[in-house]
């Protein structure tokens, strides 16, 4: 077994153990912890069922549960492990404390397809590549960061091949013990904690190097009353190779966007330029031409698919009443996302997700709306993607994109070197609009927009040269040129003749 670790990871998980130490210890909490029963994740009956169905939800939209051999660790969700033992093939739960499982086992019933385990979790054997899905529930937090990676490598084995792990975790301090003798101490894990600590951990097999690719994760939303009460975080991950010749030196497609080309840096340096909340071409004012014509009425439910820090999500929100789902796979868009949803107070009417569009899948008939703007680039099977589209939306549902494409023909060296060093694809507006018809939509519109896109271009450098000092004095002379130069190459690209701009919208026509 061998762990690729990322210097980003590592510094993560060394900050927080210089941080709270290892108080958590498996080998001396759980012997103490197991002697109460006192409540693990402090949740009411409702909060209980209302997690238990996102779970639930997030797994019968990836796959057929009916077929799948299930491990939970926790036997504190007791209506959890009912749900899973009735669908399920099978059903293994793991917990130290024998109150927990005893209250459990009652709860379910005996049932043949379910069994117990007592025994550390840690110590306990599983053969390799037996398990289709392995769910926590509120638990790693009580893992120091060593117990912690060597329970994820543990489940990472125990996976098949496109196996799922979903963990729902408490982004914030854990709770304090009012018995001090149990060891449970107040300490800070926020997610960017767990994010690393699932990036970091990866084994290897007889053929293949397997680390955690992220399906989906977000931030659950429980409603009591008047009052919005944040539920834990949802990860959802799958079992997948990984090769750092696929990723340009990365793990997974997510890491190489995090540490390369979406910086917290280079997000902020682009919200700078196209204005707050936005980082695609043109801002609001792209924005509110494109939205308007989608005729988006109040209430309809959009999917803003590499949504960014939200700029259009909040757009469609504030004017014409809609309520949005931004999916983006970069870490960092999220989580700056997330801050500027809190100042625009949009948070009931925008959520967002860390998530893979290629991955992730939502019920057929979800959405009246679904937008993208620059982003499908990065995919390289996009007729699979627009295929995903067409059954996400309902009858009589509409589709717009923007994205970054090429020219037919052979192009320049420089344009070649430009699209390795970036990890694009693209496709001519023809190929685009082509594979729309082909995944299914209809009425489709593909227009290029490369002269507009060059007006833009040109605005938006002379607005950063304009606030040169103030540009500088916020980030520093090498972003300021980085800016300036790309913005210069991007129109020289579309002078030559090799990248374009283009614009499509399509419909998912209703029933008849």
């Amino acid at each position: 077994m061998h762990r690729s670790i990322h210097p980003t990871c590592t510094s993560t998980l060394v900050h927080y153990e210089e941080k709270v130490g290892k108080k958590f210890n498996m080998a001396d909490f759980w012997p103490i912890h197991c002697k109460t029963t006192s409540s693990r994740t402090k949740r009411s009956t409702d909060e209980d069922e209302f997690v238990t169905q996102n779970i639930l939800k997030a797994i019968s939209q990836h796959t057929d549960v009916s077929d799948c051999n299930v491990i939970q660790i926790g036997a504190h969700n007791c209506l959890l492990s009912k749900e899973i033992a009735s669908k399920c093939k099978s059903l293994l739960i793991f917990d130290c404390n024998k109150d927990f499982l005893s209250s459990n086992r009652t709860a379910v019933g005996e049932k043949a397809n379910v069994k117990y385990c007592g025994d550390n979790v840690l110590q306990v054997d599983q053969p390799a590549d037996s398990v289709n899905i392995v769910i926590i529930d509120e638990m790693l937090q009580y893992f120091d960061g060593k117990d912690m990676q060597a329970l994820l490598e543990r489940i990472l084995t125990w996976l098949k091949k496109d196996g799922y792990f979903l963990c729902l975790e408490s982004c914030h301090s854990i709770k304090e013990s009012s018995d001090k003798s149990e060891g449970e101490k107040s300490s800070c894990r926020d997610f960017g904690f767990y994010h690393a600590a699932f990036q970091l951990v990866s084994i290897d097999s007889a053929d293949s190097h397997f680390g955690l690719d992220v399906v989906f994760s977000q931030t659950l939303q429980y409603t009591q009353g008047e009052e919005v009460r944040k539920s834990p975080t949802l990860w959802m991950m799958i079992k997948d190779p990984i090769s750092e010749q696929c990723n340009h030196g990365f793990k997974t497609f997510q890491e190489f966007l995090d540490s390369k080309q979406y910086s917290v840096t280079g997000i902020l340096r682009y919200e700078k330029v196209f204005g707050r909340c936005f980082v695609s071409t043109g801002g609001l004012d792209t924005t509110k031409k494109f939205v308007a014509k989608l005729n988006i009425k109040p209430g309809e439910k959009v999917l803003d698919v590499g949504c960014g820090i939200g700029g259009s999500a909040f757009h469609m929100a504030q004017i014409y009443g809609a309520e949005v789902v931004g999916i983006d796979l970069s870490t960092n868009m999220i989580l700056i996302a997330h801050q500027r949803c809190q100042e625009v107070n949009l948070t009931q009417k925008v959520h967002f997700e860390i998530a893979d569009a290629t991955k992730r899948h939502f019920e057929p008939c979800s959405f009246d709306v679904i937008y993208s703007r620059d982003t499908i680039i990065h995919i390289k099977d996009k007729l699979a993607l627009f295929k995903k589209f067409y059954e996400w939306l309902k009858p009589g549902g509409r589709l717009l994109i923007t994205d970054y494409c090429c020219s037919a023909g052979s192009h320049s060296d420089q344009f070649k070197s430009y699209t390795k060093q970036r990890g694009y694809i693209f496709l001519p507006v023809e190929k685009y609009g082509q594979e729309l018809k082909e995944a299914g939509f209809q009425n489709i519109q593909s227009t290029d927009m490369t002269d507009h896109f060059i007006e833009i271009l040109h605005n938006e450098k002379n607005k950063v040269h304009n606030m040169k000092k103030e540009f500088i004095q916020q980030f520093s002379v090498d972003d300021y040129n980085a800016i300036i130069s790309g913005w210069e190459e991007k129109v020289q690209r579309c002078k030559y003749g090799d990248q374009k701009w283009g614009h499509f919208m399509a419909e998912k026509l209703a029933s008849t």
